[in-house]
């Protein structure tokens, strides 16, 4: 089990940036929890690539609605009260402080790309690279 952050689910649904690691680490360990936030974060994300890239509204809502069935039985409500204490103390966004708060709550690992996490929580927030063990696999 591990935490994944809503960057890595965007490298997994939709970019081709990171995807082959992204599905490689859904190989190496298949249970990713969220927090019930990832929805409202992935639909950011999903909205901006759909601008970019010109994606029908059907593609659109097909790729929602394939990545929430996927991850709404793996979400979590993370403690509001040590998400708040940790962005307050760590000078993070309490969205951040989310994740850290149910990785904690499951004493597991932060599967993010986000670059503040990795440097701030070492022993906690992981790379993909790190967690895949270097590059991606072949094809």
């Amino acid at each position: 089990m591990i935490v994944v952050d809503t960057n890595i689910i965007v490298y997994l649904k939709c970019t081709a940036t990171f995807n082959a690691q992204a599905c490689h680490a859904r190989d190496l360990d298949p249970v990713w929890v969220v927090p019930t936030l990832w929805r409202h974060e992935f639909l950011n994300a999903l909205l901006r690539i759909a601008r970019q890239q010109e994606l029908p509204l059907h593609r659109t809502l097909e790729i929602w609605r394939d990545t929430f069935n996927g991850f709404v039985s793996q979400e979590y409500q993370a403690n509001m009260e040590l998400a708040l204490r940790l962005a307050m103390e760590q000078q993070l966004t309490c969205y951040d402080a989310q994740y850290l708060a149910l990785a904690h709550e499951f004493g597991v690992r932060l599967l993010t790309e986000d670059k503040e996490l990795l440097r701030k929580f070492p022993a906690v927030a992981i790379s993909l690279n790190a967690f895949c063990g270097g590059a991606p696999p072949s094809p």
